[in-house]
């Protein structure tokens, strides 16, 4: 039996210094999905918690 899958949006992949991160458009702007680092506290940060709406770094 196949269960259905539901549709996910596009990631678009990016490197913001030495991180990678996947977002996805949303009405609201570009919406955190992932994040690759090797630096342990980017994981902890607010601002890369998947959902929350990302915001360009300078």
């Amino acid at each position: 039996m196949l269960i259905e899958q539901p549709d996910f949006p596009a990631y678009k992949t990016q490197q913001v210094g030495n991180d990678f991160i996947d977002t996805y458009d949303t009405p609201q702007g570009a919406c955190m999905a992932r994040i690759y680092s090797t630096d342990l506290s980017a994981y902890l940060k607010k601002e890369n918690t998947p959902g929350s709406i990302y915001k360009a770094r300078t």
